[in-house]
């Protein structure tokens, strides 16, 4: 049939001599045979239906990039260095474990001399990873930013139904969307609830999470940016570094800018706070 090599799982490296005397018996010339090593959940267990997910199919259905998901699994098995020395003479160093290839580049990069002999631990953590890579990627690459604009836009109008829902929606920019949460996004399903507060509205927006600490500050905060801006803005403000950098000082403080986002969103991650 052509087949010059076959790639299987180590439970089936028993059954190896038989195939050979199969080959040996049908005077035949056999493939080369490599055996790879488990996937093993993150506490070191065999992977089952009975544990989770064990199908790619399932992570598709969990809103996880096709891209993202096959650079994960491609890296799990690849030997990945985590500050290993140089390779060995006639090896080709292997990616970091968090390292973003697209299938060509995988196709590309591909070496069998450097799958890893050892069963390889799935990390979550790493397809987190990946996935946010992924995706910020796409969204950068105008050939990619208009299938995601409409996956996007999709997932939304899915999530929040009704005609004045859709007057929102019709009148958002997802392009300018994508480029303002890709900083924030793992998986494009994240997304609906990023822009919740643009569809949900509640008087009492305390969450549960949020202390009368938490609530208290919220107009500190706004009056510090109120003051600021206010100080730029004045005749008599001299127009000079120290005024525009504490302008810039409160900018940059993340603890500040996290309870402004709660107090004009009601929500920890939206877009960027200084575009609401």
């Amino acid at each position: 049939m052509g087949i010059t090599h076959v790639l299987r799982g180590e439970e089936w490296l028993p059954s190896l001599p038989l195939h050979l005397d199969l080959y040996a018996c049908l005077g035949l010339t056999p493939p080369k045979y490599a055996h790879l090593p488990l996937l093993l959940n993150p506490d070191g267990s065999k992977m089952s239906k009975r544990k989770g997910d064990v199908s790619v199919s399932d992570y598709m259905d969990k809103g996880w990039m096709s891209s993202a998901v096959l650079n994960w699994l491609a890296l799990a098995g690849w030997g990945t260095t985590h500050g290993e020395k140089e390779p060995g003479k006639g090896r080709t160093a292997a990616p970091s474990s968090t390292e973003v290839f697209a299938l060509p580049e995988l196709v590309e990069k591909f070496d069998l001399s450097v799958l890893t002999p050892r069963r390889s631990i799935l990390d979550p953590q790493k397809l987190l990873v990946l996935s946010a890579k992924h995706l910020h990627r796409d969204i950068e690459d105008e050939s990619k930013i208009d299938s995601l604009i409409s996956s996007a836009r999709a997932l939304v109008m899915e999530h929040y139904k009704g005609p004045e829902h859709e007057r929102i929606i019709s009148g958002l920019d997802f392009r300018e969307i994508l480029n303002l949460t890709k900083d924030r996004l793992k998986r494009l399903n994240e997304l609906p609830s990023i822009l919740d507060f643009l569809f949900t509205y509640t008087e009492d927006r305390k969450g549960s999470d949020e202390s009368d600490g938490d609530i208290k500050r919220y107009g500190e905060v706004t009056k510090k940016y109120i003051n600021a801006i206010e100080a730029t803005q004045s005749v008599q403000a001299p127009w000079n570094e120290l005024t525009i950098q504490e302008v810039e000082n409160l900018r940059e403080s993340r603890d500040e800018l996290v309870l402004l986002r709660r107090a004009l969103t009601g929500q920890k991650v939206t877009v960027d706070v200084l575009f609401l």
